[in-house]
């Protein structure tokens, strides 16, 4: 009887492996998820290609930026949207080190109220995807972020092949977001290196309204107050970009003006505060679009981001 159970162990830790190292694998970027595109964006960084200028943010960008316009169509100046859905700027400091020699410029792209809290630690979901995502990591050169937060990259590939499991589960959600939401284009601008935008229409008005209400602050803003470790890591990432002759800007997305409690005083006491940073150079595009430009809270519709993108375009030419 006890070696009958030894056997099933035996067995079922031999299956465990077997599906940690091969069937999960094999599955993790044939199913459709949000993980997808992080592999795409690994590859471009790692391909001959050689881009002008990077630009680094969330779905917010994704949406938000047109690079065609920002290059002016041009394949000699070559400007890479390289933003994905939930990119914290920790994920986006682990691209910096995969930045070509061929670039000239980084734009990273937050919102305001981001640069008034601590950058929250890497999850071992965001190192694991990049593990996926044949990211390689060097312990010697990918420096910009604690070592204690990157001690997943050397965890046992059996492990963490058995961990990405979870891909199966975002699948599933994948799936059951755009059932829900038939304006998102999720999956078909994966791989568009230039305006990979995932929202099609604007959300019905009693759904607007709904996000709205959750996101505007509960009362108005009226005072900024930069949380000292974030523009630290800022300061610091502007500093190995400096070291390589590389130019990083940091820009504050357009803002929704029907987020009525984000006040004129609130971003103007902002912009004073981070102008007097002067390791780093910020580019305010928070008042440029008017709530016509937006699809929801944040998002922005593709006029705004013909807006957005031409009011950039200032900055780069």
């Amino acid at each position: 009887m006890l070696n009958k159970k030894l056997y099933v162990i035996i067995l079922a830790i031999l299956l465990a492996i077997i599906f940690a190292y091969s069937i999960t694998p094999y599955f993790y970027y044939r199913l459709n998820t949000d993980f997808k595109r992080t592999k795409f964006i690994v590859k471009a960084l790692n391909s001959e290609e050689s881009p002008m200028i990077l630009l680094f943010g969330n779905s917010i960008l994704m949406s938000g930026i047109n690079a065609k316009i920002l290059s002016n169509n041009s394949s000699e100046n070559l400007i890479y949207n390289l933003a994905t859905s939930g990119q914290s700027l920790k994920e986006s400091f682990l691209f910096y080190t995969k930045v070509p020699s061929s670039v000239k410029a980084v734009y990273q792209f937050v919102m305001v109220g981001q640069l008034e809290h601590s950058i929250a630690p890497l999850s071992e979901n965001i190192i694991r995807n990049l593990i996926m995502s044949d990211y390689h990591f060097d312990s010697k050169k990918d420096t910009l972020l604690p070592a204690d937060e990157t001690t997943y990259f050397l965890k046992n590939n059996i492990l963490i092949n058995y961990q990405a499991r979870t891909v199966f589960l975002n699948s599933y959600n994948h799936m059951f977001r755009k059932l829900m939401r038939k304006d998102l284009l999720i999956d078909s601008n994966t791989e568009n290196l230039f305006y990979p935008f995932l929202y099609t229409q604007k959300l019905d008005e009693k759904t607007y309204h709904k996000v709205i209400e959750k996101y505007n602050p509960r009362s108005p803003q009226i005072s900024f107050h930069p949380d000292s470790n974030t523009i630290k890591y800022l300061i610091k990432a502007n500093t190995y970009f400096q070291n390589r002759g590389i130019t990083y800007y940091v820009v504050l997305y357009p803002l929704n003006p029907d987020l009525s409690n984000i006040t004129l005083n609130y971003k103007t006491d902002a912009m004073q505060k981070l102008s007097a940073v002067q390791q780093v150079q910020f580019i305010n595009c928070m008042d440029i679009l008017g709530n016509e430009s937006f699809v929801d809270q944040f998002h922005m519709n593709n006029e705004g981001a013909i807006k957005f993108s031409n009011y950039l375009k200032t900055y780069i030419q």
